[in-house]
């Protein structure tokens, strides 16, 4: 039986948790930490927003500063881990990526730390040999191994908007630079900027982000989910029940 407890799912099997020593390969195991990705999102980013609304006035902004870096990290997973849940519920998608990449391979030594359920890892193992932190990356890694891409330009430009506020905050402090005064503001302001001013993150600037993330990350699990099912059903692949679970738990929503 499937519950949901605390915000994340456990299996409750004979009295026992999931936990607990099994050798079968249930639905959530092919998912990271036993939860479908897009849940992990909304959840993760909803406490986000919480904590950026309850914050009181003098702390608000600080709260969206770094709920902003909070929002890009757990976007960033999300992206790598519905790659991978979609390689470990269906291996034979990875065909699509073997042909379109000239070297893809993993470890046999990691490989082997997991020799009682391989197949319930071999896209985490993937995933974690390649980058999720631009729209650019993404669109790459979902053309081939889904044949989608996710971002429209004009979401790809604006996704690449948050990232540089991220890394401004992130490796700068959140004091301009030239590279970011110059992509931002009028030319003749860019001196009066720089190594002086500091961006401001608000609450609604960070709510903004926030909308925007969910609505990309819907997206990109409904698509997954549909574009594995059609493979799925054109290739002929025999899944068992707890792997058409899986693909269904792509976009499950708890809010339902």
């Amino acid at each position: 039986m499937l519950v949901l407890k605390s915000g994340y799912f456990r299996y409750i099997e004979m009295g026992l948790d999931r936990m607990s020593n099994r050798n079968e390969v249930m639905a959530l195991d092919y998912f990271t930490r036993g939860v479908p990705p897009f849940v992990v999102l909304k959840l993760e980013v909803g406490k986000i927003d919480d904590l950026v609304r309850s914050s009181e006035k003098k702390l608000q902004n600080k709260a969206a500063e770094m709920g902003l870096i909070g929002l890009c990290a757990y976007f960033e997973a999300f992206c790598k881990d519905l790659f991978s849940a979609n390689a470990n519920i269906c291996p034979r998608i990875l065909s699509n990526f073997t042909a379109r990449r000239a070297h893809v391979s993993v470890e046999i030594d990691e490989l082997l730390n997991f020799v009682d359920k391989a197949e319930t890892k071999l896209g985490h193992l993937l995933a974690e040999k390649y980058d999720f932190g631009s729209a650019k990356a993404i669109n790459s890694h979902y053309l081939d191994l889904l044949g989608i891409t996710r971002f429209s330009k004009t979401e790809s430009k604006k996704y690449s908007d948050l990232l540089n506020d991220r890394n401004l905050l992130v490796h700068h402090g959140g004091v301009y630079t030239i590279k970011y005064a110059k992509q931002r503001f009028e030319k003749q302001d860019v001196g009066k900027m720089v190594h002086w001013h500091s961006l401001v993150v608000s609450k609604e600037r960070y709510l903004n982000w926030s909308s925007f993330i969910r609505r990309v990350a819907a997206k990109m699990a409904f698509a997954a989910h549909r574009t594995l099912e059609r493979f799925v059903s054109a290739e002929a692949v025999v899944l068992n029940e707890e792997q058409k679970k899986a693909i269904w738990y792509l976009v499950w929503d708890d809010e339902e």
